[in-house]
């Protein structure tokens, strides 16, 4: 290393003062907020630029306007007809230096921009600059927050070096009086460095908690919104009943248990079977939903919400170029029944496929998926039509790891009843002696597609305990005993009473149209339910936390850094 001494220190350090002074034992934390603190006292600094023609540096006095990027950034207001203008035009890289009284001092290594956004400048604008911009007088350049030639100088810190004292001023005098005697270098200040990789890490840092405040705010917001569920009910629809409300979180309270049945145990229609009272029936309203596509939506909606374990239930239509391209998911599962078409699916994890006309998919999100759903072309350039149910997640598998299983139609058995009048698909569940196959889905739900012939009767068994409705898909069909029976009509939903152990339905003779329906029931699950779109969790700070979680993509959302699908690219753009 040269030396402008021309000589040689040997083992000795050719800077003792540095090596004395500098301060190496301190947190991150600790050394920015410091510097903070010390450069908030000063407000103000001087920055140095360079001359482009001479070469030579510049500086002048700027009074900080405010800060950013955890606050680490430094902003100040500029005249844009101003010499610096220009000089950092041909250079970006500039100085601000802080100095006081006691001889702390701060030098401020970073790269400058100019802003001329209207909006910015008013963030930052003070009526004081009218005395150092002045009025010309023409209307236009009044030194008010409108004048064109005010803007925001922004300095994007690069390093920091800075000194701050650690003693008294007796103290820093008598230290400098022993250097003096015994040459020994005064140890008088905490001298610190901040490097570039320390500033971004610190940037990044308070980027996070930044979101984490405003999540926490957002949320809280719209947890307050809402009313809480009646946990003494076995569905919420009695809880929030005004149709026009729309929302994107709800709070459940603790549900009963239903009682557990033996999956092996065959259920049957018995003279002591209880048919099951309905509770309402209502329309499947039609609404936007993804990036163009058309559901019915009848279970999440006012009339029926968190209706354990069932979260949500949507009718789709969706055509090539609309559909559900990249989107996360947590604590909850997806069972998708696909009517017509052709639907692709990709996640981060690698899986990818197709499910066609009959088929299913059922996805467990678990501690947290990013997948994309997208449409196929149908020859006829008919849309692709089917059914999406959202089932909760029993708590303590909320963060199991994410999986996948298809169900193709041919794996799906069936049963004719009633003399070949009624054909079940027994996706889920049993019906007509017949049973399902095993693990579809962690949380227990039968699901049955049932299609009825006019003068035909039906009269399924479920198990007891367990919340049941049914979805009409087509024509119309007569729900319930006695003079309770209710006609339920296409794109209707029917809510059953969770007591009795059997569904009556019969479809007329005089009908002129088979009634084709889904029944579907599951376990209540005893606990409550805080969901914010497509994160579902058992309270509020777990919602937080998923939010957060997939926002940095951490704890289940790792892969979600930089992923996105190759069917969902159809969309960008």
């Amino acid at each position: 290393m040269s030396s402008f001494s021309n000589t040689d220190t040997g083992d000795k350090p050719s800077g003792p003062y540095y090596n004395k002074n500098i301060d190496t034992d301190v947190t991150l934390k600790e050394k920015v907020e410091t510097l903070i603190k010390f450069v908030s006292s000063c407000k103000f600094g001087m920055m140095t630029t360079r001359d482009p023609s001479s070469g030579k540096l510049v500086s002048r006095c700027m009074a900080i306007a405010g800060k950013e990027g955890g606050d680490i950034d430094l902003t100040f207001t500029t005249n844009t007809e101003s010499h610096k203008t220009d000089e950092l035009k041909a250079d970006k890289h500039t100085n601000i230096s802080f100095c006081d009284n006691s001889g702390q001092w701060a030098s401020i290594a970073g790269e400058a921009s100019i802003e001329t956004d209207r909006e910015v400048v008013k963030k930052y604008y003070s009526p004081t600059l009218k005395a150092w911009m002045g009025d010309l007088g023409d209307g236009v350049h009044d030194g008010s927050e409108n004048d064109p030639r005010i803007a925001v100088l922004r300095v994007k810190t690069s390093s920091v070096t800075y000194a701050v004292t650690n003693k008294t001023v007796v103290g820093r005098v008598a230290e400098i009086a022993k250097g003096t005697v015994t040459g020994e270098p005064a140890g008088v200040n905490k001298l610190r460095e901040i490097s570039e990789s320390e500033i971004q890490q610190w940037r990044a840092t308070a980027s996070k908690e930044r979101v984490i405040d405003l999540t926490t705010t957002t949320l809280n917001s719209v947890l307050d919104t809402f009313k809480a569920y009646d946990g003494n009910s076995r569905s919420s629809s009695s809880a929030v009943t005004d149709s026009d409300t729309i929302t994107k979180s709800t709070t459940a309270e603790p549900e009963s248990e239903s009682p557990f049945y033996n999956p092996s145990e065959k259920l049957v229609v018995t003279e002591m079977s209880i048919p099951r009272a309905i509770r309402k029936v209502f329309l499947a309203v039609e609404q936007a939903e993804g990036a163009g596509a058309r559901v019915r939506r009848s279970v999440g909606t006012p009339q029926l919400r968190n209706f354990s374990p069932f979260l949500m239930l949507d009718h789709f239509s969706i055509k090539p170029g609309a559909g559900f391209p990249d989107h996360p998911h947590r604590g909850q599962e997806t069972i998708t029944y696909l009517l017509t078409g052709g639907v692709d699916h990709e996640d981060f994890a690698g899986h990818a496929g197709t499910i066609e006309a009959g088929d299913l998919q059922f996805m467990t999100a678990g501690r947290g998926i990013m997948h994309a759903e997208m449409p196929r072309q149908n020859p006829d350039g008919s849309a692709n039509v089917g059914l999406q149910l959202w089932v909760d997640l029993p708590a303590h598998l909320k963060s199991c790891e994410p999986r996948y299983r298809d169900l193709k139609k041919d794996e799906i058995p069936s049963v004719e009843l009633d003399d070949g009048k009624v054909h079940i698909k027994v996706i889920s569940g049993q019906a007509g002696g017949v049973e399902s196959l095993k693990e579809l889905a962690y949380t227990p739900v039968w699901l049955l597609d049932v299609e009825m012939k006019p003068g035909s009767k039906l009269a399924q068994p479920l198990p007891k305990g367990w919340n049941a409705f049914s979805y009409q898909l087509e024509g119309s069909a007569v729900f319930g005993a006695g003079d309770k029976k209710q006609t339920v009509s296409q794109y209707h939903n029917c809510v059953f009473e969770p007591d009795g152990d059997v569904v009556l339905v019969e479809v007329p003779e005089t009908a002129k149209e088979n009634a084709r329906f889904v029944l579907v029931a599951g376990q209540i699950l005893n606990q409550k339910v805080v969901q914010y779109g497509p994160f579902v969790a058992n309270s509020p700070e777990d919602v937080r936390q998923a939010l957060i979680d997939y926002q940095f993509h951490m704890n289940g959302f790792e892969r979600a850094k930089d992923w996105q699908s190759e069917i969902g690219k159809t969309m960008v753009g």
